[in-house]
């Protein structure tokens, strides 16, 4: 593996690993042994945020590309794919230092993105690529979405009516509302046999 900024990537990733380990295995051992309202003051200290964006991107996430400001990552169209996508973003976007806002705004579409993408994109039982692509240009923080899944317009759906009682609210609908107040832009296309959603947010 190549150097970054001078550091050895194999040894620092193996270092910081091995740290990270130690600190997950004595939290847990400590919560075993004591209450919460014991824990704060003798948990060992956190990894910092460079060595903790480190070990996110070595987490194995399917296919990945870095590319400049750009990351693409392609993940089967399962459940179990989502969580370690979401690590694997926000990692890749720490150098950067993203505001609050939009790194959870990533964190949002690909959680909806992929969970509606999985759960209402396919008839068939065979494994599909579901394709994420993050970038940045000009202080912009774009996130796309494709999938190879039924034509499908998530965009087109009537906002939530918060009107009436939770109880009696259509299921859904409320991810995609979230991400349209959230986002500084976004829009569908379908493009060669794909849907595409672009989302789009100040970086900071």
């Amino acid at each position: 593996m190549d150097s970054l900024g001078g550091l050895n990537v194999d040894n620092t990733l193996r270092s910081v690993s091995m740290q990270a380990s130690l600190w997950l295995n004595e939290k847990d051992s400590l919560r075993s042994e004591h209450s919460a309202s014991e824990l704060g003051a003798n948990i060992p200290s956190r990894p910092s945020p460079m060595e903790l964006a480190l070990i996110i991107a070595a987490i194995p996430t399917g296919v990945q590309n870095i590319v400049g400001d750009s990351l693409t990552i392609e993940v089967p169209n399962s459940r179990d794919a989502i969580a370690p996508a979401s690590a694997q973003a926000e990692g890749w976007l720490q150098p950067y230092q993203p505001s609050p806002q939009a790194v959870n705004l990533a964190l949002l579409a690909i959680e909806e993105l992929l969970t509606n993408c999985i759960e209402y994109g396919y008839d068939d039982a065979n494994e599909h690529t579901i394709i994420i692509v993050l970038s940045i240009h000009d202080q912009d923080l774009t996130i796309t979405v494709i999938d190879d899944g039924h034509p499908f317009d998530p965009l087109t759906a009537p906002p939530p009516d918060f009107s009436l009682p939770v109880q009696d609210r259509p299921i859904g609908g409320l991810g995609i509302h979230m991400l349209r107040h959230l986002s500084d832009h976004i829009a569908y296309e379908r493009r060669d046999g794909t849907n595409r959603i672009t989302v789009t947010k100040r970086i900071r």
